[in-house]
Order: C-alpha cells, then sequence, then structure tokens
C-alpha cells in the first residue's frame, strides 16, 4: 500500500529535506520538532517508510506499507 501527499508550495531547503525527521529538529524558533520524528518511528515500527522529497509543484512526502 502507497499513499502520498503533496502541496504547492515552494518545496523544503535541501539541507533542511535531510533532517526534517530528526527528533528535536525544526526551523521555527517555538516548535519542538517532534512531529515527523514520531510519525516516521510510527511507521517504520509497523514494517512501513516515510520519505519526502521535492517536486516542481511543493514538497511530496510518502508513506508505503
Amino acid at each position: 500500500m502507497q499513499n502520498k501527499v503533496a502541496d504547492t508550495g515552494t518545496g523544503i531547503d535541501e539541507q533542511n529535506l535531510r533532517r526534517i525527521f530528526d527528533p528535536f529538529f525544526s526551523t521555527k524558533e517555538k516548535e519542538l520538532g517532534l512531529g515527523l520524528s514520531i510519525a516516521y518511528k510510527i511507521i517504520a515500527e509497523n514494517g512501513g517508510n516515510l520519505s519526502a522529497k521535492n517536486s516542481t509543484d511543493g514538497a511530496v512526502f510518502r508513506v508505503e506499507f
């Protein structure tokens, strides 16, 4: 099974794209940076994979099981 979510923004800065699943990584001052790392861990512990990449239209997140 595979699902993806995409936006139409400017995408994620390439330097940040490598770190977005790291615990406590955030580009915002008042954020904890735990959401994506928790989602990544839950998906991985259930045999899946969460990935992100930039497309010509914005960021694309893919969940695969």
